[in-house]
């Protein structure tokens, strides 16, 4: 009987609803979004999600910052677990420790069910104190779908790719598919 449920679960939540956020590349990709630029460029590759939002707070009157992250599940499952690591940086960009654990790098989860084409926020409420954290940086990702089968990111430089608020990324992005669409209309 249970796996009857869960076979019914993993049908609603995986079987009924198959999202493709990769097939619409009408138009010019000079034109297109950065979101729009990001969800093509992932889904090439396959990437998981694309990061739409990642920034600290400003620190609370006892120097507590929080870790802010908001992303797009790009992938046709649905995702269970994200974990993310989580590092933050000062003005100058030189990595910084918690003042109180002594620790940079923080492991944030967050919690699904996140279906295909949905976006997920979270806030981490005070998991550095520090003054002088400007910005986050994230280090690593693990997915974790429904079916438990798990994806995982740990190339800094595939993270920064698709990260919708860096700004040179989206560009590089952009530039490679106008590249690529230009040939095949060749």
């Amino acid at each position: 009987m249970k796996i009857i449920k869960i076979f019914i679960f993993l049908f609603i939540f995986t079987g009924c609803y198959e999202f493709q956020p990769y097939n619409d590349t009408s138009g010019d990709p000079k034109t297109w979004s950065d979101e729009k630029v990001l969800r093509v460029a992932a889904g090439n590759e396959k990437f998981p999600i694309v990061i739409n939002k990642m920034k600290s707070s400003s620190p609370n009157s006892a120097s507590g910052v929080d870790a802010i992250i908001k992303y797009r599940n790009m992938s046709s499952k649905v995702i269970k677990y994200a974990y993310f690591t989580v590092v933050p940086y000062n003005g100058v960009g030189d990595p910084v420790a918690c003042s109180i654990r002594n620790k940079r790098a923080m492991l944030l989860k967050d919690t699904g069910p996140i279906k295909p084409g949905e976006y997920s926020d979270g806030v981490w409420g005070c998991i550095w104190y520090n003054w002088s954290i400007k910005s986050i940086k994230i280090t690593w990702i693990k997915i974790i779908y429904m079916d438990n089968t798990q994806r995982i990111v740990v190339n800094k430089k595939n993270i920064n790719r698709f990260t919708e608020t860096n700004t040179n990324s989206v560009e590089k992005e952009r530039i490679k598919l106008i590249n690529k669409y230009n040939s095949k209309n060749i």
